[in-house]
Order: structure tokens, then C-alpha cells, then sequence
């Protein structure tokens, strides 16, 4: 049983044969190692690490080495420096995670689903309807916790920048038409819900539906809430 980053991890334990033999069905809540910030490949986590070394001043001839600088380095430091290991900035990113190793973890979770490489048995998944609030609240525009965050359309474009920093301009614009009122889209609560669909829709909600829809195709049961 598992709630955000703990569901993923309770998805990775699905994937893993290793694992399998210690536990019988599964619950994950709110969290799927599908999301797109869940996993990353190996050579993606090397990037980061050596992007950090980078930063750090820590770059040297071989990982043994950069390993050892950066333990020699004060936590904070890593932690102010860990943020520039993504080419952009976002109020929800892993910098860090779980990484494709080829021991626990043998390729990514979209992969294995998709050739149904996982533990059969049963699964309870579930989410929340308001599952990108949390996040709102750390710094997209107009949001706060001491109001009812009522945000203009304006805002609610400022906010798909922060939240979705690769995505097109036109990605943006098909964001915006599929999300908000076509007709009475002055009303700005529209845009504060509609900012919360957004955020957990692409991290939490259809990341889940995903992963129980594909774990069912074999037979498996997999039940959702």
C-alpha cells in the first residue's frame, strides 16, 4: 500500500520478480510509476548526476570520484544546486527518482506494462478529485492558501507556462480550448478548477487510469475509485 510517491513505489514492486514473493495484491492511491515524473532512464539519471557535478565542481575523471566530491559536500549545497539538473523549472518535478538499473527495475514502466511484465494479481487504485491543488498552492498565479484563489483567464495561461514548460504554444492553446467554458469563460472560478483538472489530470489521474487499464488486459483484477 502506497499514497503519491509511495504508490509508485508499490507499482515498481509489481514490476520487479524480485520482489513478488514478498506480498500479495497491491494498493496504490493517488500515484503510478506511469506518471511522468515517476521514473527516469539510466542515462537520464546520469545527465542529471553529471549536470549536478557541473554545478557542484565536482566533475572529475571518473563516477567513483564524483561520488566521493559529492559526499564531501554539504547537504544544503546539493540541495540549492539539485534544481538546475533540468533543463527547466517547474512547481512539480522530481529532480531525482527511481532509475531503470536493469536489476530491480529492468525498463520502464510504460514499457513493461505494455508487455505485461508484472506480478498478476490484484490491484485497488485510486485518486482524488482535486488532485493538483497541493501543487497550485506553492506558486502558480493567484493562488493561496489564505483565499479561494480565484484566478483570471491571464493567470490561468501563466500557470500551464510553469506547469508545462516543453509543451508549444499551440499545445498551451489546445489546453485551454479542451479545459475551460467556450461560452461563459469569464467567469474566473472556471479557470482555478480548471487549472486543478490540468495539473492532476496529466500527473495523477490519467497516469492511473492507464496503469489499471493496461494491468487488466491480461485478466488481472483491477479495480479503481
Amino acid at each position: 500500500f502506497g499514497e503519491s510517491a509511495g504508490a509508485v513505489s508499490v507499482s515498481l514492486h509489481l514490476f520487479s520478480p524480485k520482489s513478488h514473493p514478498f506480498f500479495t495484491r497491491a494498493i496504490l492511491q493517488s500515484g503510478s510509476s506511469n506518471a511522468p515524473w515517476a521514473v527516469m532512464s539510466l542515462n537520464e539519471a546520469r545527465n542529471r548526476t553529471l549536470t549536478l557535478a557541473k554545478f557542484l565542481g565536482c566533475l572529475r575523471e571518473n563516477e567513483t570520484e564524483i561520488i566521493k566530491c559529492f559526499r564531501n559536500k554539504d547537504p544544503q549545497e546539493i540541495l540549492l544546486n539539485e534544481v538546475f539538473v533540468v533543463p527547466y523549472e517547474s512547481l512539480l518535478s522530481v529532480n531525482f527518482g527511481p532509475v531503470v538499473d536493469g536489476d530491480f527495475l529492468t525498463d520502464m514502466p510504460d514499457t513493461l506494462l505494455q508487455l505485461g511484465q508484472y506480478k498478476k494479481t490484484q490491484i485497488l487504485v485510486g485518486v482524488n478529485k482535486d488532485e493538483g491543488t497541493a501543487f497550485l498552492v506553492y506558486g502558480a498565479p493567484g493562488f493561496s492558501k489564505d483565499n479561494s484563489s480565484i484566478i483570471t483567464r491571464e493567470e490561468f495561461q501563466e500557470g500551464l507556462k510553469i506547469f508545462f514548460p516543453g509543451v508549444s504554444d499551440l499545445g498551451k492553446e489546445s489546453i485551454l480550448f479542451h479545459y475551460t467554458e467556450w461560452f461563459d469563460d469569464q467567469r474566473s472560478e472556471i479557470y482555478r478548477e480548471a487549472l486543478d483538472d490540468v495539473v492532476g489530470d496529466y500527473n495523477f489521474i490519467c497516469p492511473a487510469l492507464e496503469f489499471t487499464r493496461k494491468f487488466s488486459e491480461l485478466g488481472n483484477d483491477a479495480f479503481f475509485y
